[in-house]
């Protein structure tokens, strides 16, 4: 084992080490009256035999503060050496800093190499309540080298208000509150330290009277508020973007109709296709008003069940018993459905079942058939639920009430806006430091409007448009009708009320219509069988409202696990700063 340490030491040991070093950085700071500072680096590296092009020197530009981005501008860079001849010098922007390279990429110095650093800095000044804050890394806490001397004179315009009393000079890593000595001088301050290792730095913070420096109006700042928070625009631009995109592509084609009450549900459509050219969509509610229409048509019974739970309670149940087999009387997606609802699978073995009770006078009349009870479906249908969807959409597509399959149409904008969402995330997210929390934010709104918008894109054809304003104009006849007209329309046909419930219930306005018959002697329906022996619309409708709701929690029900300033500073804070290395 001590064979072992004393060789990683050695390795440890003969790896090679950091050589070259700053011998001394000396800074002029220049404060002038519109806020901008004039800084002045005279940099001199030691490379102790190394061979480097020479070195660059990182300043932070961009800052992040309650969630926004703020930049500060730097400009008139310049570069020479102790000679004042112009370096060859390459600018880039790397995130938030802006990155000066020096040196020729074709030629290698060594020794000792004087780097003087001119630049102008612009909008780095703090306006606080008590006065005008100045917060500034001399240094740069992120050199790669130490710092063996540094000084730095710093200057303020005629008639600032500077007191030097004010003024605070850090050292020492980020968050250090070591003090250095202030020297004052005629027009501001000076201070000087040695030994700055990597990591460490020197930062220095002053307060001027209000008023010293002019805060820049309103309108600029704002201006520059919007420069340096752009991606703030990108959700008003998506929005704009998906408006014109729906107003090409997801409005339905033709001319918007004036609804008119019409009496009728739109000739050769079911319940289940009314309420889905309504609202562009497959509602459960769709699905179990075609099980009522069938049933209204023969081809179902629906009996009220007890079904037993513990020995003095019990708990109502519906069974559905097929009394007809599908036929070409039915539309594809009826056929689906009576063949799905009745499969093996669902059925029960025999009627009644131990537990299960039904009225007498009916169970004669169901025993024999393929019945099946709404809680065998609970947590199992869901899966031929999402097929009847599927051929719904398909069925109405290629009737042309629709340019396209409206669940298609919204997954494909669904799909798009859960990727712009998951991009704000996982990868805008990370950069929050540089961009701000709102950028990664304005990704995930713009995505939440692409999701937004996906709901109004299906598009529907003019024969679509035609049986929507058609169909809107029966759902208002049912919600304004008159009880004379009613009474006239049962008188011609008994059959009218139950007849026309399930569109009422696929437009969710089945209350309304039972409540306009209320009084009004119509045809008992012969297909629902219940316990009471008072027949009312009022009462029948509230009782196959349970039975309705029955079958739509249960045929869509999943098991679980299913998814679908003066004083207040350290070292390292404020503007300016960044650091540096060899190259």
């Amino acid at each position: 084992m001590k064979q072992v340490i004393i060789l990683l030491l050695l390795i440890f040991l003969a790896s090679p080490v950091l050589a070259w070093e700053i011998a001394d950085f000396h800074l002029d700071m220049f404060v002038h009256k519109d806020g901008a500072f004039h800084l002045q680096e005279k940099i001199v590296v030691d490379f102790d035999g190394e061979r480097h092009h020479g070195i660059y020197r990182e300043i932070p530009v961009k800052y992040t503060e309650y969630g926004t981005v703020y930049k500060i501008r730097l400009s008139d860079i310049k570069v020479y050496d102790e000679e004042h001849k112009p370096r060859r010098v390459k600018i880039t922007r790397r995130g938030r800093m802006l990155n000066i390279r020096i040196g020729n990429p074709k030629l290698y110095v060594t020794g000792k190499q004087t780097y003087i650093i001119d630049y102008v800095v612009r909008r780095a000044v703090n306006f606080k309540r008590d006065g005008v804050e100045i917060y500034w890394n001399l240094t740069g806490n992120e050199w790669r080298a130490p710092i063996r001397h540094f000084s730095a004179n710093v200057y303020f315009f005629e008639g600032s208000g500077f007191d030097v009393s004010r003024v605070h000079c850090y050292t020492g890593p980020i968050g250090s509150k070591s003090e250095l000595e202030i020297i004052p001088t005629d027009t501001g301050f000076s201070v000087e330290t040695s030994n700055v290792y990597p990591s460490s730095g020197v930062t220095f913070i002053t307060l001027l009277p209000s008023g010293s420096i002019k805060k820049p109006p309103a309108t600029q700042a704002l201006g520059y508020f919007f420069a340096d928070n752009w991606f703030l625009f990108i959700p008003v631009l998506v929005f704009i973007v998906m408006f014109c995109i729906w107003k090409r592509y997801g409005v339905d084609v033709g001319r918007e109709l004036a609804v008119m009450p019409e009496y009728e549900p739109p000739d050769g459509l079911t319940p289940a296709e009314v309420g889905t050219i309504i609202d562009e969509r497959v509602d459960v509610a769709d699905i179990s008003a075609t099980i009522i229409d069938l049933a209204v048509r023969g081809y179902i019974r629906i009996t009220e069940a007890n079904s037993k739970k513990l020995i003095f309670f019990s708990k109502k149940d519906y069974l559905l018993t097929q009394m007809r087999e599908p036929d070409e009387g039915l539309k594809p997606f009826e056929r689906k459905l009576m063949r799905s609802l009745f499969s093996r699978k669902y059925r029960l073995k025999a009627v009644p079942l131990d537990g299960i009770e039904v009225p007498l006078d009916v169970l004669d009349e169901i025993k024999g058939k393929p019945t099946v009870s709404i809680s065998g479906l609970k947590n199992k249908f869901y899966k031929d639920l999402d097929s009847l969807k599927k051929q719904l959409y398909r069925t109405l597509t290629k009737d042309k009430y629709f340019v396209s399959n409206p669940e298609k149409v919204r997954n494909k904008w669904r799909i798009l806006g859960f990727m712009v969402m998951f991009v704000g995330f996982f990868f805008v997210g990370p950069l929050g430091g540089t961009i701000g929390l709102f950028g990664p934010i304005s990704i995930l709104v713009s995505g939440a409007i692409v999701l937004i918008f996906s709901g109004f894109m299906p598009r529907k054809t003019r024969k679509g448009v035609f049986a929507a304003r058609h169909i809107a104009g029966f759902k208002e006849f049912i919600e304004r009708v008159e009880k004379d007209r009613i009474r006239r329309m049962a008188t011609d046909d008994p059959t009218v009320f139950e007849r026309l419930l399930p569109f009422a219930m696929a437009l969710g306005v089945a209350d309304e219509w039972a409540e306009v018959f209320e009084g009004i002697e119509v045809q008992r329906p012969n297909w629902y069988c219940g316990y009471g022996a008072h027949f009312s619309t009022h009462a029948f409708v509230s009782n196959l409202g349970g039975a309705v709701s029955g079958i739509g929690n249960a045929i869509s029900s999943r098991p679980s696990g299913s998814s679908s300033g003066g004083g207040g500073g350290f070292s390292g804070g404020g503007f300016g700063g960044g650091g540096g290395g060899a190259w």
